[in-house]
């Protein structure tokens, strides 16, 4: 693969009602056939947790209410700084959302009316201050966006997208891109 985007947008509370995958299904099909890898949180999450993001999701919940403060800290250093895992002699990092960041050539956002963000916002953040650029793809009106966020992605050198279509347009020219539309 070419280049790397990681792919943040809600998770937790999404317009679909699911984990985010919906949003980005179709978007990292788009990405794959240009030669660039999406990092999909949706899907790679699970392999660090061990869980599915339905699973995940319910745990969290549980373990705020009940106060098990323990399990909920550990998993959310998994999700944030990833893990290492030690195997026949070997270590492997599984990188955390934090290094999804640094790993990434530009960052692509999905914002749908009725997500609700956290950890999107501290990803932009992050990415602003690495001086990575943030495409977001959103059916909001700019006025509808939290301004830190508006602010995060103008000065980053990112945009803002009305479809997804345009998205692909504009990182076609910009990165050069060429769509692979070989069926094999």
């Amino acid at each position: 693969m070419g280049y790397v985007t990681y792919l943040i947008g809600a998770m937790e509370i999404t317009a679909e009602g699911d984990c985010g995958f919906n949003k980005r299904e179709k978007l990292v099909t788009d990405l794959v056939n240009r030669d660039v890898f999406p990092i999909d949180p949706s899907t790679m999450e699970s392999i660090r947790i061990g869980m599915s993001s339905e699973e995940f999701k319910s745990k969290l919940i549980g373990w705020v209410s009940s106060g098990h403060w323990e399990e909920f800290d550990k998993y959310m250093n998994i999700v944030w700084k990833g893990k290492s895992v030690i195997e026949d002699g070997n270590i492997t990092l599984l990188p955390g959302d934090i290094h999804y960041v640094e790993m990434s050539d530009w960052i692509t956002a999905i914002f749908n009316k009725g997500d609700h963000c956290c950890g999107t916002y501290f990803e932009a953040g992050y990415a602003y201050m690495l001086g990575k650029p943030i495409y977001l793809i959103t059916n909001c009106p700019k006025k509808d966006l939290a301004v830190n966020f508006i602010g995060w992605i103008d000065n980053s050198g990112g945009q803002i997208f009305s479809s997804r279509a345009n998205y692909l347009e504009f990182i076609d020219k910009k990165y050069n891109l060429k769509v692979n539309t070989d069926e094999n």
